[in-house]
């Protein structure tokens, strides 16, 4: 059997191949056209019998299902996370009785961006999932659904605006897109668009041609029902109009009631808007989304167009980009994941193989640009669909250049390409033929298209890597936000298996980047999922949503319990007692060092533990099964973990709020220098995601791994130094405002909060392999441990946490390990993918913070336990928010959303408190 590898790469050789055959029956037609009798004029042939066209009608809807429904149940198209997840909203609705309370207030809702969010294609998920019942390729279908009926409503527009040939060539070039065919497969929100937008062109057509009000006035409804859809679809707005005025060049209509006809959807917009007592026109027919025109500020079409004037630029690099990825190149695939750009298949380069060329394949690129010239020559009969193509470029260059915006653009030069190809089959070329020749070449030709962008989806998606952040192929095209988990998606199969042999999952996810919503994976995602498509879907939880008390998957966003009368352990055994398995299975698919000592103290306590690889993972995976008999030794597990949470507040130090700096985006690192006085708040240097804020200065900086702050007696002020992910290593001074940029030599991308500066050099741990990795050459006498966290004491040692519960102080100077003590040391999971856990030293004291559980446990310089507090409740902050903390004197530094708050600690001499059990 060839393999898919085998066929992509062979696949050069066969486009040439059919190629040299295209080009010599051409040239053939071209010498027996030169010779043969003529044929009867063109026009005699533009019509085709009603019972032939509804047998070739037929055979392409056939086509189109086959294509869209084929191994349905396998990943030969790769799922996209949105879709997939619209199956756990629809079965949330189902199950709590709320589907028809969701149905009634979703037509309120005018910017839908779920599918489960319209009032026009809730219902039809609605009954797909009772009929069909949940499953992992439910999406699939939906959207098999929704693309088939684009096919038709295509040989339904095309025949009404031209002829039935027209008709069955437009429904053939939409049924053979490898474009429409992928997000057919994809399901969800955005195929919908399509037959939105064509249903509203036939409805529009046939209006102006039977001079029907009823149907103008209809036509506008549907038309406003385009603002329950896709933000795409919203090009039938003004299209619907444009309908209507070429339906009417087929008929003899006075002109007052063809003005009436016209204006009668425009009336009909009108009536329903002002119905609706919506207050502006442009939130409503144009998204709310960051970036895009009109969502800059602007409070009218005025000054929507001046911010168009004024980004003459950015409009022509958007106008570049569409037509370049849509004709020319990465149909395979390219965006960005954990910092790194991925590119499959050919990139921006030419060529013949499958993985080359952009998401229209060439045959129809280059029948729509013969459609394009003879639309240009003779506007007045094309009018429609040269604006449905502009308008469907318009939708990505007002916005951003993506796979799913390009889907009406898509369907606008499949029109073009319908027209460029009855061009063909009127021509001299075909003159010389029997007009059944001349139809059986068609019928064989889009046979040939349809296997070939078949072919195309298939090969790609069958050599596409089983890791996360993949590029899903005519899917994504460089923005970074089509992508697919594939090994999530593999891991949702085992674990349906497993909940159907009456296992629990307990799943850990560290990796944030793979699980951002703009770069979607979905172990969580899937685990619901396959828990849902088994019939237990209880049996599934993430153990960090539960530390976190708030699930950020859906389908219920929010508090999983009540976080003032339990913590995370009693609300987890609760979960499992009542389910009843017959196992648990704690999974942690990237193990970091302290999931692997998590996982060791869970097989102690008799469980199983087994590794395998997984392409998620540079390390193997580790799967713990504690059998059901066993269960109450895990429990302890988990109680040991929440022990700090429980009980008295800590006795021995006090936290007092005394200020608040407002940061100018998410505070990720903070750093600061005790000021001579004591009693005066430090001076933090915030780090964010791509600012450096100090004193209200505000400078370009990159993701701090490390943050340092120094002073200098000479300058008369401070010297900050960041260290970016990457090794990028910038030097801040205040208050002159000097810069200077250097690099440190970094193996990989570091993690936030992972590096210290000692002296001149930075000392940094990778929580996930444990290694301390000091760009010091001389550090060979550093202790191997499993390292977590990093922090600085005041006097310039290194505070190294351990995933095995201890703080270590290591001192620099002497090359020595000066001090071990046990300590609880949290997971490394803060906001993004690969961070340290937070370590703080102040005057006298040491602490570690839990980013999920918001718990500071604070050390003296001993090792004696001084107690926990819960830095969210000190805050009254009502959640987990905390991105950063910081230690400087007698100050802890807090920042959450657009706030740090500097905290007082007040250690009370003498006080010791009972240490915390050891998990």
């Amino acid at each position: 059997m060839i393999a898919a590898g085998d066929l992509l790469a062979a696949s050069p050789r066969i486009a040439q191949g059919l190629a040299l055959v295209v080009l010599i029956g051409a040239v053939a037609l071209l010498v027996r056209s030169l010779f043969a009798a003529s044929r009867p004029a063109p026009d005699a042939r533009a019509t085709i019998g009603r019972r032939h066209e509804l047998a070739l009608l037929g055979l392409v809807l056939t086509g189109a299902v086959a294509m869209r429904l084929a191994w349905c149940r396998s990943d030969l198209t790769a799922p996209f996370w949105f879709p997939e997840a619209e199956t756990l909203h629809v079965a949330k609705l189902l199950q709590s009785g709320t589907a028809w309370s969701a149905w009634r207030r979703s037509w309120g809702n005018f910017q839908v961006g779920w599918l489960h969010d319209s009032p026009l294609m809730l219902p039809v998920a609605l009954a797909f999932q009772r009929v069909l019942g949940p499953s992992f390729h439910l999406p699939l279908v939906i959207g098999a659904f929704y693309g088939t009926a684009g096919v038709l409503l295509a040989w339904a527009a095309g025949r009404a605006a031209h002829s039935p040939p027209v008709g069955l060539l437009f429904a053939a070039f939409v049924a053979a897109s490898p474009l429409e065919l992928v997000w057919s497969r994809l399901g969800g929100l955005y195929i919908a668009c399509v037959p939105q937008v064509l249903l509203t062109i036939w409805l529009g057509l046939q209006a102006g041609r039977r001079g029907s009000l009823v149907l103008a006035v209809l036509s506008g409804l549907v038309a406003w029902s385009s603002l329950y859809y896709y933000y795409a679809a919203r090009v039938a707005i003004p299209l619907v109009l444009v309908a209507v005025a070429q339906g009417l060049q087929r008929t003899r209509t006075s002109f007052l009631k063809a003005v009436a006809l016209v204006a009668c959807p425009a009336l009909t917009m009108a009536a329903v808007f002002l119905l609706c007592r919506m207050e502006a026109v442009l939130p409503a027919v144009w998204p709310s989304y960051t970036g895009y025109i009109g969502n800059r500020g602007e409070h009218s079409l005025a000054e929507v167009l001046q911010t168009m004037r004024g980004s003459v630029d950015e409009l022509d690099r958007q106008l570049r980009y569409a037509l370049e990825q849509y004709f020319l190149y990465d149909r395979a695939g390219a965006g960005y994941f954990h910092g790194q750009w991925l590119q499959r298949g050919g990139g921006r380069a030419l060529g013949w193989g499958i993985d080359h060329g952009g998401l229209c394949l060439a045959p129809a690129a280059a029948l729509g640009g013969l459609g394009l010239l003879s639309a240009l020559r003779r506007p007045t009969r094309s009018f429609l669909w040269l604006l449905l193509t502009a308008a469907g470029l318009a939708l990505p260059v007002l916005s951003f250049t993506t796979a799913r915006r390009l889907l009406v653009l898509d369907l606008g030069w499949c029109a073009l390409a319908s027209l460029g190809a009855f061009t063909v089959l009127r021509s001299r070329l075909c003159d010389a033929l029997p007009p059944r020749v001349v139809g059986g070449l068609a019928v064989f030709a889009f046979a040939l298209l349809g296997a070939w962008s078949f072919t195309c989806v298939t090969l790609l998606n069958a050599t596409l890597p089983k890791g996360g952040g993949e590029p899903i192929p005519f899917g994504e095209s460089g923005f970074g936000d089509g992508l697919t988990c594939l090994r999530c998606f593999e891991a949702g199969h085992e674990w349906r298996r497993e909940f159907a042999a009456g296992a629990f999952v307990v799943l850990s996810e560290n990796d944030l980047e793979r699980e951002n919503r703009t770069s979607p994976g979905g172990l969580p995602l899937y685990g619901k999922l396959a828990a849902l498509v088994a019939g237990q879907p209880d049996r599934f939880l993430d153990l960090y949503a539960a530390m976190g008390d708030f699930d950020v998957e859906p389908p219920s966003v929010g508090p999983l319990y009540d976080g003032t009368r339990m913590n995370f352990d009693a609300w987890v055994v609760e979960r499992i007692e009542k389910a009843q398995p017959s196992r648990i299975l704690w999974h942690f698919e990237r193990p970091t060092q302290w999931e692997r000592w998590l996982a060791g103290r869970l097989a102690r306590a008799g469980g199983t533990l087994r590794t395998f690889t997984t392409p998620l993972s540079a390390t193997p995976a580790i799967e713990v099964a504690t059998p059901w008999a066993a269960r109450d030794g895990a429990f302890a597990v988990l109680r040991e973990l929440a022990a700090p949470l429980t009980g008295d507040p800590a006795a021995c130090f006090e936290l007092r709020k005394v200020a608040t700096t407002h940061a100018e985006s998410l505070p990720l690192a903070l750093a600061g220098v005790p000021e001579e006085r004591p009693a005066a708040a430090p001076d933090w240097a915030i780090g964010s995601w791509h600012v450096l804020q100090y004193r209200g200065r505000t400078m370009p900086a990159t993701e701090p791994a490390g943050l340092a702050v120094e002073r200098d007696a000479g300058m008369g002020g401070v010297r900050i130094h960041l260290l970016g992910r990457w090794g990028e290593y910038g030097i801040y001074e205040a208050p002159s405002g000097a810069t200077r940029a250097a690099s440190v030599p970094v193996s990989a991308r570091q993690g936030l909060g992972c590096a210290v500066r000692v002296g001149e050099r930075w000392w940094i741990v990778d929580p996930t392999t444990g290694r301390l990795l000091p760009t010091d050459p001389g550090a060979g006498w550093v202790p191997a441990g499993a390292w977590t966290g990093i922090g600085r004491t005041p006097d310039g040692d290194v505070l190294l946490a351990s995933a095995e519960q201890a703080l270590v102080v290591l001192d620099v100077a002497r090359h020595a390990e000066r001090a071990r003590f046990s300590a609880l040391v949290g997971p490394s999971r803060r906001v993004t993918t690969g961070e340290c856990t937070p370590v703080l030293a102040g005057d006298g004291w040491y602490a570690t913070f839990n980013n999920l559980t918001s718990a500071l446990s604070v050390y003296d310089t001993a090792g004696r336990p001084l107690g926990t507090a819960r830095l969210d409740r000190v805050l009254g902050l009502g959640a987990n928010m905390i991105t950063a903390v910081g230690g400087a004197g007698n100050r802890v530094g807090v920042g959450y959303a657009t706030n740090v708050d500097t905290l007082e600690l007040e250690v009370h001499p003498g006080c010791t408190v009972p240490a915390s059990p050891s998990p």
